[in-house]
């Protein structure tokens, strides 16, 4: 599934820049952010990008949303 590993690769590159991606108060892999957002279509994630006060990226947080 190249969908799967085009975002598995982007998630890792965030990854190895030390940007930490979540579901709550739970660290997520590369594979989950991924999985999350191509997988999950009954459960659908939208995320949400931490800065910090110089507009850094710290944290890409995977919230589920309802439609």
């Amino acid at each position: 599934m190249e969908k799967m590993s085009d975002m598995m690769d982007m998630f890792r590159q965030y990854e190895n820049r030390g940007i930490y991606l979540s579901f709550g108060e739970e660290k997520w892999s590369s594979y989950q952010a991924a999985e999350a957002c191509l997988l999950r279509e009954d459960n659908p994630y939208m995320m949400d990008y931490v800065m910090n006060e110089k507009g850094e990226l710290l944290q890409i947080r995977f919230d589920r949303i309802n439609i």
